[in-house]
């Protein structure tokens, strides 16, 4: 399906929740306020057997119009001012969730998609300074936007090529910078290029999907774009705790496989620092940190991505 008329939705919302519907009512009404007739708004919810009832209530005591939606079978759009509401019945993590609503989009015949995490509350612009950049620039695939982090001005991401950890940068960084990378919760798309490289990577599960689907974008020749003026406020992921066992285990697991997809002849080296890492661990006694990073490697080397419930 193509949409051609001028009136036509140029741009869908996307916020996925997993177990934090207030939290994304929240972002949800503020971008309603924002936004114009050229965008459509969706809830994704993962695990949603759980959590809907109180979905529901909240939407409707908000009066906020919604419509829920089966994205094999509906061949139409909620209407603008109307939340289409998506429900998956298990936890996808966030490359597959969001996947459900950018494929529905892309089949929709939406030229592009914003991806927003659900506590990540846009402050200043909307969607139609990214349609308007979009349009201009052709040759970019995807676009990030400027985000406040407790308190600091976030205006690009690199990953070290040492380390190949996450670097947000306070300064403004090279979209065309070979480690430069657009974080993930607030990642706007032309959905044409996302198509191109398969949508957001969903192996992963949690953690540098962002960093990956970067670089796919890159080696299929799309660019990738910066709005500044478009600021979103990151409060931290309400899902994970700091160093916890999550974060611990899929942050380590996944730089195995991201090493191993865009830069395999690190991975020698890789595996020096893994020994060190775990002495570390081990001569300062902390031993969920020592048991994460073992089953973190035990896993990438039997190839098992995805999800991983009993960590």
């Amino acid at each position: 399906m193509t949409l051609t008329s001028d009136s036509a939705p140029r741009v869908g919302l996307v916020l996925l929740d997993f177990h934090r519907p207030e939290q994304t009512l929240g972002v949800l009404t503020v971008l309603l306020e924002r936004e114009t007739e050229g965008s459509r708004l969706f809830w994704v919810v993962n695990e949603a057997p759980t959590g809907i009832p109180e979905i529901r209530q909240l939407l409707e005591t908000q009066r906020i119009p919604w419509m829920l939606l089966d994205p094999d079978q509906d061949t139409a759009l909620p209407p603008s001012g109307t939340v289409g509401l998506i429900l998956n019945d298990r936890n996808l993590g966030y490359g597959a969730g969001n996947n459900v609503a950018l494929r529905y989009l892309h089949g929709q015949g939406v030229p592009f998609a914003w991806v927003l995490n659900n506590d990540a509350q846009v402050i200043e612009g909307s969607s139609a300074a990214l349609v308007q950049a979009a349009q201009a620039q052709p040759e970019v695939g995807a676009w990030g936007t400027s985000i406040l982090s407790d308190g600091r001005p976030i205006l690009g991401h690199r990953f070290s090529t040492r380390t190949f950890a996450a670097e947000p940068s306070c300064a403004f960084v090279d979209p065309d910078d070979p480690t430069t990378f657009l974080s993930g919760c607030s990642l706007f798309l032309r959905l044409e290029a996302a198509a191109e490289v398969g949508f957001l990577p969903e192996s992963y599960f949690l953690y540098y999907e962002d960093i990956a689907f970067a670089l796919r974008m890159k080696q299929h020749g799309w660019r990738l774009g910066m709005i500044p003026s478009v600021v979103v406020r990151h409060d931290g992921s309400l899902t994970t705790v700091r160093r916890s066992r999550m974060v611990e285990y899929y942050n380590k697991r996944n730089r195995w496989f991201f090493i191993q997809e865009f830069f395999p002849d690190r991975l020698r080296t890789r595996h020096w620092e893994l020994f060190r890492s775990m002495q570390k661990y081990l001569f300062r006694g902390q031993w969920m940190r020592l048991r994460m990073e073992w089953a973190a490697y035990q896993d990438f080397r039997a190839g098992r991505s995805g999800p991983r419930f009993e960590v």
